[in-house]
């Protein structure tokens, strides 16, 4: 139903002209109830619908803030700081000085190094590591033992021979607290150690322990010239 803008009395939705006083009706006119949109929609609903998903979207993306914030409130940044690598612990201690000759003084710094140097030999030694432990020598060793002049060739000829076929374990463990280093008149150093030796055979591995006292010489390059049974 439609009606007339002039005189307002009521047509039909179809009506051109105004059966009351014959106005066009082409032009604005008024209806009774609210005009659908061309989707068959009433603009109120419409509009309902638009704020509706409006205040659903804004929910939603205000619940998903508060979640987030939430879930990074509940980790917890870890400042632990992480322990560097271990560094591998000996029972090395610096070798305890022996009564000096008057005019020769042992620094600290001296007795520091000859027990590392010493403890890095048998090191090398309980590893078979050969090639390392031979760069502690100074060629041709004075003496090895009961031997003399032991060139390079023939130490590491007896080294094969001790440890690939006679012993089947080996270790010489220190006793730093009873072993001396002194610094010599004529140059060089003279440890006295003190170890304990542990070893067994291929043919049988009941491992036998013995203390041993040995002499190691040593130039002023703190390489080993020679090295001996006391």
């Amino acid at each position: 139903m439609s009606y007339c803008i002039k005189c307002g009395k009521p047509n039909t939705g179809t009506a051109r002209f105004c059966t009351t006083c014959g106005a066009t009706l082409t032009g604005k006119s008024q209806t009774t109830g609210s005009a659908e949109s061309p989707t068959g929609k009433k603009p109120e609903q419409g509009n309902k619908i638009k704020w509706i998903i409006i205040g659903g979207l804004a929910v939603l993306l205000t619940t998903a803030v508060a979640y987030y914030i939430f879930i990074l409130s509940t980790i917890k940044t870890d400042t632990t700081v992480a322990p560097a690598p271990s560094v591998r612990v000996s029972d090395r201690v610096p070798l305890k000085p022996a009564i000096q000759e008057t005019e020769v003084t042992l620094s600290q710094s001296e007795v520091d190094i000859i027990s590392r140097k010493i403890y890095e030999f048998y090191d090398y030694e309980a590893k078979e590591d050969i090639p390392n432990l031979f760069s502690y020598y100074q060629f041709p060793l004075d003496r090895y033992y009961q031997l003399y002049n032991v060139s390079y060739d023939k130490l590491h000829k007896m080294m094969i021979e001790a440890f690939k076929g006679k012993l089947y374990y080996h270790n010489i463990k220190i006793n730093w607290n009873y072993s001396t280093v002194q610094k010599l008149s004529t140059g060089g150093f003279k440890v006295l150690l003190s170890a304990i030796y542990t070893y067994a055979s291929e043919s049988n591995d009941d491992r036998k322990s013995k203390n041993i006292h040995l002499v190691i010489l040593m130039n002023n390059n703190y390489k080993i010239t020679s090295i001996y049974s006391d």
